[in-house]
């Protein structure tokens, strides 16, 4: 059988798509990280900022006394919030990731298919198969 280097090269090609589209996934995936990533530190940085805030323009003693426990309730409200952000950022990055799975894997096949289907007349993908598909069952019936 004789083997087109054109074929080849296609199907290479939509592979290469396939390979450049699942990383650029990928990357959009963790940049939707990242920013969640500063976004939660700058939540950590302002709450730092507060509290050195108000210890540093308290008064008296018991104005200081109380900082770090107004503190800790804006901090369980802020693990909150990061742990509903955490759970919105995985949704979010799960059905894009899957969504462009998909249309980049049916763009593959689009391309694949394609480039079979051009070179039909040289080489019929149906005989191809016919010929792999028969093979193993051609060496069992003569080593019986």
């Amino acid at each position: 059988m004789k083997v087109d280097s054109l074929l080849s090269l296609s199907l290479y090609k939509a592979n290469v798509g396939l390979w450049l589209d699942t990383v650029r996934l990928l990357e959009q995936s963790r940049h939707r990280w990242f920013e969640l990533g500063v976004r939660l530190a700058g939540g950590v940085i302002d709450e730092s900022r507060d509290l050195a805030g108000q210890v540093a323009t308290a008064r008296d003693w018991p104005s200081l006394a109380a900082a770090p426990q107004s503190a800790v309730w804006r901090q369980a409200q802020h693990r909150l919030d990061g742990v509903r952000a955490i759970a919105e950022t995985a949704l979010e990055n799960q059905a894009a990731l899957s969504t462009g799975m998909q249309r980049a894997l049916a763009g593959w096949q689009h391309k694949s298919v394609t480039a079979l289907s051009q070179k039909r007349s040289e080489m019929p993908l149906a005989t191809v198969m016919r010929e792999v598909l028969q093979a193993p069952d051609e060496g069992k019936s003569s080593g019986d």
